[in-house]
């Protein structure tokens, strides 16, 4: 089977860090989303753009 066939995932130490990442970008949305104004919509927006 070549590289391209089938599903391919990640080195479980890549996923473990992957997973601590995502975590920390759920806490920072959640801060975010407290915050009012142009604050909170930029830093909201940044965290969009990082996490797709």
């Amino acid at each position: 089977m070549s590289r391209m066939e089938g599903n391919i995932e990640a080195p479980e130490s890549k996923r473990s860090k992957l997973a601590k990442y995502e975590a920390a970008l759920c806490k920072l949305m959640d801060a975010a989303q407290q915050l009012t104004g142009c604050e909170g919509m930029v830093l909201i927006l940044v965290i969009y753009e990082f996490k797709c």
